[in-house]
């Protein structure tokens, strides 16, 4: 006897009518079929044995008959069921219906028609088990995809939403079930603020993939704004008929972000070095003309020297962002003396302001330290600038060094205005300036702090800013240590 035959449950309270049905299928082949002969027996039977299928007799004593038996049966185990009964009245068969029977065959019956009967649901039944298995898989890859899912059919009414669909517009997948796209997925144009064409008419009349114009934004059920990027593409049936759109779009606010980011800094950057530029241009170009006094020569070389380095300093800070954000930045390091270092960047820029006092407090022997040194000198240069520019009214810029546990730690001080805590929280990252000071706007592209941080964790310290509104600022970080204070230094 096959092995693949399907297995049969016979439910039939008449013993002789059982015993002839039993009979007549293992003769067709199927393992000898179980028979049970009421509706209790059907449901308990059928959860110790799990049948492929189920032969029901409609009229059953006890306290469930064949339909009731037959909805219980549903309720734990996917099979199919075949009623067998003398009733073919309009009542009986409406009850049978609810139970989505696979096949109602009337007593009396041939061999051949039940035998046709169980075949036939067999296979409905393992095609629609196909179909499910497939539903499910697609319906769970659309709920698990990053990209926001709605599917509808081909007037427009929404029949599937993923959960990040539901989470970007605001509706729940039952709040929009069978509403028009337009409802619930509700898109204007960024800049006219005009609505745009609803995706779904566009595939329909187009009847291929297409895509929505840039700058689109969809408005959520509460009103909020996100700017979006999305397309829609036709679903078909087999015989290729247009049954629905598949919409499939994305959250693009960083990108939005990162976008007028980036135009704001072109156009940052454009004027920062536009200015230096601009004092290198017009100091040659006057330095150049013959009345010019030799006094006058020599500060209209120094005003496009200091131009230079600001400049240089503008393109230096943008190579270690850019070497960064690739992961090329590679530190050369070796045994360096940091207060030669200290030494050289103060007595660079201690002519930047007449205001400002630099001073250094520096131990006599350092830690065994080893660093890139030009990496340190630009952190340095960095900081010590910074104090210098915000502190406009002057007073002190102290540099100062000392040996905590295993750390050398620097520490750049002025005696500024200080910095609120709420400022303090965005200091270290990209483009970030404190904006006006004492009524005027800071010049800088807003990159030092971020090379800082960048370049100190490279070299596996920290940094941070200890400040109060008032009483100045100290921005200070920690370099990892070779060895003990006075310890052996590499020469190379």
């Amino acid at each position: 006897m096959p092995e693949d035959k399907a297995r049969i449950l016979i439910v039939e309270d008449e013993a002789i009518e059982a015993l002839d049905l039993q009979s007549r299928l293992a003769n067709l082949g199927y393992p000898l079929p179980n028979v049970v002969h009421s509706g209790e027996d059907a449901v308990r039977q059928a959860k110790e044995t799990c049948p492929d299928l189920v032969l029901m007799d409609i009229m059953l004593p006890g306290k469930i008959d064949g339909i009731q038996a037959a909805e219980q049966i549903r309720t734990f185990l996917d099979v199919p069921i075949i009623f067998l009964t003398a009733y073919a009245d309009e009542k009986t068969l409406q009850r049978a219906k609810i139970t989505e029977p696979y096949a109602y065959i009337v007593k009396p019956f041939q061999e051949k028609e039940v035998h046709i009967a169980i075949e036939m649901a067999l296979y409905k039944h393992a095609v629609e088990k196909k179909l499910k298995e497939s539903e499910k898989w697609f319906s769970t890859t659309l709920r698990s995809i990053g990209d926001a899912v709605i599917a509808t059919d081909k007037d427009g009414r929404i029949t599937f939403m993923n959960p990040i669909a539901e989470e970007l517009t605001g509706w729940t997948q039952g709040e929009a079930a069978d509403k028009r796209l337009a409802e619930v997925f509700r898109i204007i144009n960024r800049d006219t603020r005009r609505t745009v064409e609803d995706p779904v008419a566009k595939v329909m009349r187009e009847g291929a993939i297409v895509g929505l114009a840039n700058h689109t934004v969809l408005l959520t059920k509460s009103g909020a704004e996100i700017p979006i990027d999305d397309r829609a593409s036709p679903i078909r049936d087999d015989l290729g008929n247009l049954v629905g759109v598949v919409l499939i779009f994305r959250d693009v606010t960083e990108r939005y972000l990162a976008e007028r980011l980036k135009d704001e800094f072109i156009g940052m950057v454009s004027h920062e070095i536009k200015t230096p530029l601009t004092v290198i241009i017009g100091a040659l170009q006057t330095a150049a003309l013959p009345s010019i006094s030799k006094e006058q020569f020599r500060e209209l070389v120094k005003d496009a020297v200091d131009s230079a380095d600001t400049l240089n300093d503008i393109v230096e800070n943008l190579l270690e962002l850019t070497r960064a954000q690739a992961g090329r930045l590679e530190l050369h390091t070796g045994m360096s003396d940091f207060n030669e270092i200290a030494c050289r960047v103060v007595q660079h820029l201690e002519n930047q302001s007449a205001l400002h006092r630099l001073t250094l407090d520096l131990p006599e022997a350092l830690p065994a330290i080893r660093f890139d040194s030009i990496r340190i000198e630009r952190i340095l240069h960095n900081l010590v600038e910074n104090a210098i520019k915000y502190s406009p009214g002057g007073g002190e810029v102290n540099v100062s060094a000392k040996q905590e546990n295993s750390d050398l730690v620097v520490c750049v001080s002025d005696q500024g205005p200080g910095i609120s805590a709420e400022n303090q929280k965005r200091l270290f990252q990209s483009f970030e300036r404190l904006g006006l000071l004492n009524g005027r706007a800071m010049q800088g592209v807003g990159l030092g702090l971020k090379v800082c941080r960048l370049l100190v964790e490279a070299h596996g310290g920290r940094i941070w800013v200890d400040s109060e509104l008032g009483n100045g600022s100290a921005f200070c970080f920690t370099l990892p240590s070779m060895g003990a204070w006075g310890g052996k230094r590499d020469k190379r």
